[in-house]
């Protein structure tokens, strides 16, 4: 006989998703998110945003790790998470800056175990992929009696369902199928500031996108006890993931508004691919408390093609090093002895590549968990980065980002004998 059991948790997180699916608001972004498909997303929960954006080889009880579907073979409980993500934007060229915000819903994800002895787990959910959100106006003197405006937004997200084993062979697999959809305008126009005679004009391009693809996944054992390097250090674990390219369809219109007043429209539909990604990473515990990662990230974007439009994009890299202190506290401890602190680094030569110029970021990142109770947490994460030069034309990022969601762990299914 099987019962179910939803605790007063789950149903206030329902609630918060209700809400939250309403929250989006936005105040441009990044000039380079017109290139490719915008700005790439590394993370899905503020867990692993705190510790640098990683999560390969990251796997643990307390939070679902959707980078790489091998991971959730670990899973005893019922989760549920969800994320909501801020970022701040200060745009410097060589003589003036802009500051811009943003705030979207992050990702969603359930992950359920369905025979824990071997580690069979499902988990489904949706996560963004890619954001393009900018607009810059030229304004030019009153002699020339007008101005420039370009802008974009929109993005692709990635619906996922897939689930993972436990082989008993020193590993564990996992995969998903994934479903990238999503909507990206860009739109360039000019607006006459007297009267000229002449009508403001616009170009404006709507990309409607659909594919699948998928992404597997590989997870040690704990290696510690066969790689002895300190008896301080255990849950010694390797991962790899591969994410494979995806043929999306293309629904697009070209939309033209002349400065005489003449209007087009043309409609079309192309081929697009998305390119393979792959990660590495390795992580430990070291000295009970103390849990290290480290992750690579590789994508090639230098064959990504938009409609036969000229690639700026290059291939893409990342690393990062994260940090987890947790002092493992019992529930009946002081609260402040169970708060969970991380800090972390990262390094990545962005896809973006302009008059020659590569776009690389550098960032720091910080973040702590506290118990909502025995099986549930608050999370929040902060980073500062920067990105670009202010050479050759070009603009230089600040990035100040911030991360703040729930996970919650259920024992839904009891398994009562007769």
């Amino acid at each position: 006989m099987m019962n179910i059991k939803i605790s007063k948790y789950v149903k206030i997180l329902m609630m918060i998703l209700f809400v939250s699916t309403q929250f989006n608001f936005a105040g441009g972004g990044s000039i380079y998110s017109r290139f490719g498909l915008g700005d790439l997303y590394y993370f899905n929960n503020a867990r692993q945003f705190g510790m640098g954006s990683i999560g390969t080889s990251l796997s643990t009880q307390s939070y679902i790790n959707i980078n790489n579907p091998a991971t959730i073979s670990m899973k005893q409980l019922v989760r549920f998470e969800i994320s909501l993500s801020y970022k701040r934007l200060n745009s410097k060229s060589a003589s003036s800056s802009t500051i811009n915000n943003d705030a979207n819903l992050g990702t969603i994800a359930f992950a359920i175990p369905l025979q824990r002895d071997y580690g069979i787990s499902m988990m489904f959910g949706l996560t963004p992929y890619s954001d393009v959100n900018y607009n810059v106006q030229e304004v030019h003197d009153t002699s020339k009696n007008y101005s420039l405006d370009h802008s974009g937004s929109g993005g692709l997200t990635k619906l996922f369902f897939g689930g993972s084993v436990n082989t008993g062979l020193g590993f564990a697999l996992g995969a998903t199928l994934d479903y990238y959809s999503g909507k990206i305008t860009y739109k360039d126009g000019i607006e006459f500031t007297n009267a000229s005679g002449l009508h403001d004009s616009f170009f404006e391009s709507k990309s409607i996108y659909r594919g699948f693809g998928g992404t597997v996944g590989l997870m040690t054992d704990d290696l510690s006890e066969k790689i002895k390097i300190s008896d301080k250090l255990s849950e010694l674990r390797f991962g790899f993931n591969y994410s494979f390219s995806s043929n999306m369809n293309v629904d697009t219109t070209l939309s033209t508004n002349a400065t005489l007043g003449l209007q087009s429209e043309v409609t079309g539909i192309y081929k697009q691919k998305l390119p393979t990604r792959f990660d590495i990473g390795f992580s430990f515990v070291y000295d009970e408390n103390y849990l290290i990662n480290f992750d690579y990230r590789n994508q090639d974007w230098s064959d990504f093609s938009q409609d036969n439009k000229i690639n700026r994009l290059k291939n893409y890299s990342r690393i990062a090093l994260g940090m987890e202190y947790n002092r493992h506290e019992s529930t009946f401890s002081k609260f402040v002895k169970q708060i969970v602190y991380r800090c972390g680094i990262s390094y990545e030569q962005s896809q973006f590549s302009v008059y020659g110029q590569e776009l690389n970021q550098i960032s720091a990142y910080a973040g702590l968990s506290v118990p909502l109770g025995p099986r549930s947490y608050f999370d929040i994460a902060f980073m500062y980065g920067q990105r670009g030069t202010t050479e050759n034309n070009l603009l230089k990022e600040n990035i100040f980002g911030a991360s703040i969601g729930i996970t919650i762990g259920e024992l839904w299914f009891v398994r009562f004998e007769k």
